[in-house]
C-alpha cells in the first residue's frame, strides 16, 4: 500500500487505495455494494486488467496494467487479508 485518496466513479464518492508492485500501480476502488451476489469479474479494458468482487457488503474494483496472472495473485492475497 503506497497511498489512498477520495475519488469519484459515476458521480459517487469512493475510496481509492493505491498499491504498487514493481513499477506497476494497482488502484483498488471500494464502496458499499447495492445488493448483488459475491461474484468475481475478470476483464481487460484498453490494456488495463480489471477485477471486481463483492465481499462483506462492499464492492471492490482492482484496475492495473500489471499482467493478468500477477493481478489475479494480488487480488487473491487482498481477499484473504
Amino acid at each position: 500500500l503506497v497511498g489512498g485518496r477520495l475519488d469519484y466513479v459515476t458521480g459517487r464518492p469512493v475510496a481509492a487505495l493505491v498499491y504498487q508492485r514493481q513499477k506497476h500501480t494497482i488502484n483498488v476502488f471500494v464502496w458499499p455494494a447495492s445488493g448483488g451476489t459475491p461474484v468475481v469479474l475478470e476483464r481487460a479494458v484498453r490494456g488495463f486488467h480489471v477485477r471486481h468482487w463483492i465481499r462483506d457488503g462492499m464492492a471492490y474494483w482492482a484496475v492495473s496494467d500489471l499482467n493478468d496472472v500477477e493481478l489475479t495473485d494480488f487480488v487473491r492475497a487482498l481477499q484473504t487479508a
